[in-house]
């Protein structure tokens, strides 16, 4: 019998999967994080628990606060002080629920750990394919599109079927689940109402980060049309806040923290048509340089792209690779297995060559861009068949 961990939040959806593993005959048990010391992730815990005593299931819950914080919150709090946009949702995926919840899970006895993402993840003949779920108004293959596929093929995601969020409703009442009508949560779960600036201000003590005023120019010069109240306080491709008059709607392009400087700009100034992504996590073999589709912010279009591998031999990933699983990229340096242990490359004993990822590529757009490119946002690459490539980190610009 195969044994199901349910990441339990007490919403509707884990609550169906708990069910419907339930009902296909499989062992389940419930865990839930408890990622802060507040009232609202004390719900959390209650909401899911009282489904687990409704569906006569385990449940466990999992203290990782002192994780949270350093992996997510203090991480979103630096890069929002930088100046990008951070998507603290999908580096919790890669960090804390399907990292170290799955360890949990596996050291009470669970085969899989099971989610509630509208998601598709099969593991077949030693190949991951993270595929957009059927309900695409819903899919959530970008959230989990920067997790290592070495835990990927540990997670189960059954409503990835499911067509729209009704069906899963209907589900969870013909279960008898207390919570069927349940409204989605919307904003980020550590920050309340999705006020981002009270939220770094209460967790920052450098006042001059939050109240130090200086410039704001207009791109492609050196006027000084207003003054900014903190740098903290915008990040790059912003425009509600700025208050600034103008004949169309400004953006916040740049961030200058030599200068104290905010640079701004019309829309299209960030429409750009080639941007660079870091951190690459890659989950399909790929060439060099390929066309495909990228998606660079939930609920938006993907554009079609092609995309160049930056060959850059310091640029490669820092964990172990199995030679199965990566791209060969035939580079002029001369073989030497030392080079290749430091970088984390794996050789074949072929001194023409080593085996090896690279972590940083270039995007080039092929249709015209209606989206701005955030940097610190996600750029998650798909192929032709909605499988997810890889994707990594947008660059500032």
């Amino acid at each position: 019998m195969t044994i199901y961990a349910v990441a339990m939040s007490g919403g509707v959806d884990s609550s169906t999967v708990a069910a419907l593993l339930l009902r296909e005959g499989h062992e389940v048990f419930g865990v839930t994080m408890l990622t802060q010391a507040t009232p609202d992730c004390q719900n959390v815990i209650n909401n899911a628990s009282k489904v687990a005593k409704q569906l006569n299931i385990k449940h466990y819950v999992l203290d990782i606060i002192d994780d949270f914080k350093k992996e997510v919150i203090d991480y979103f709090i630096s890069a929002y002080l930088q100046g990008t946009t951070p998507n603290p949702c999908a580096i919790c995926n890669k960090k804390i629920k399907l990292s170290k919840l799955l360890m949990f899970a596996k050291e009470k006895g669970a085969d899989y750990l099971a989610t509630g993402h509208y998601a598709s993840i099969d593991y077949i003949n030693n190949t991951l394919y993270l595929k957009e779920s059927k309900n695409l108004l819903k899919d959530q293959s970008y959230f989990l599109s920067l997790t290592d596929k070495e835990h990927l093929k540990y997670i189960k995601t059954p409503l990835s079927n499911i067509t729209n969020k009704l069906e899963t409703r209907t589900l969870a009442k013909q279960f008898g689940l207390s919570n069927f009508q349940e409204k989605d949560s919307q904003d980020i779960c550590f920050i309340k109402h999705n006020d981002y600036i009270s939220f770094i201000k209460d967790n920052i003590k450098n006042e001059k980060l939050i109240s130090k005023r200086g410039d704001i120019i207009l791109q492609n010069t050196d006027n000084i049309i207003a003054q900014h109240n903190g740098l903290m306080n915008y990040t790059i491709g912003q425009r509600k806040g700025i208050g600034i008059s103008y004949s169309e709607p400004l953006y916040v392009i740049n961030m200058d923290y030599i200068k104290n400087q905010v640079t701004v700009g019309t829309k299209k100034d960030l429409l750009v048509k080639q941007f660079k992504v870091k951190q690459m996590n890659w989950l399909l073999e790929h060439n060099n340089d390929f066309e495909c589709y990228v998606k660079v912010r939930s609920g938006h279009s993907k554009f079609k792209a092609l995309i160049n591998i930056q060959t850059n031999i310091n640029n490669v990933f820092q964990h172990n690779i199995q030679a199965n699983n990566t791209t060969k990229v035939n580079i002029n340096v001369e073989y030497n297995s030392n080079i290749c242990e430091n970088n984390n490359m794996q050789h074949n004993n072929n001194k023409d060559d080593c085996i090896m990822h690279y972590n940083e590529i270039l995007v080039n757009l092929l249709e015209p861009n209606t989206v701005a490119i955030c940097p610190g946002q996600v750029c998650a690459l798909y192929n032709e068949y909605n499988t997810v490539i890889g994707a990594g980190i947008i660059e500032n610009l």
